[in-house]
């Protein structure tokens, strides 16, 4: 059976690619524009396998919704990989932040089909 994958972002076309790309990868893909959305979701109709977060977005950034499905709802929320997508290079002190997060790992954006497959087989396993 094909693992679930959530994809946030407030981007329509970066939507568009990315749900193309996955559902090339074997994936079923739910698609949602804001960070809202995807709280929202989750309380009315499922748990993905994966969620893909951008965490820049107007409404409810990716760092809340993390906030919320690792520490607010943890137990319930908690078998849920996540993996942050951003445009923001990655240092230590932000590492350090993903990890206490709870985010399984980030995509830096732009990326290509191969680094998003790879990423999202990687937390998959894990």
């Amino acid at each position: 059976m094909a693992k679930t994958i959530m994809h946030v972002d407030d981007d329509e076309d970066t939507r568009k690619v990315v749900k193309t790309m996955l559902e090339k990868g074997g994936y079923k893909v739910i698609s949602l524009p804001s960070g809202k959305e995807c709280l929202e979701y989750l309380q009315e109709e499922g748990l993905p396998d994966l969620i893909l977060l951008d965490i820049m977005m107007p409404d409810v950034s990716g760092w809340n919704v993390a906030t919320e499905l690792r520490f607010k709802n943890k137990e319930k929320y908690r078998d849920i990989k996540l993996i942050f997508v951003t445009v923001v290079e990655i240092d230590g002190d932000i590492k350090k932040s993903l990890k206490d997060s709870g985010v399984n790992d980030y995509i830096i954006k732009p990326f290509t089909k191969d680094v998003l497959l790879k990423k999202v087989g990687s937390v998959l396993k894990s």
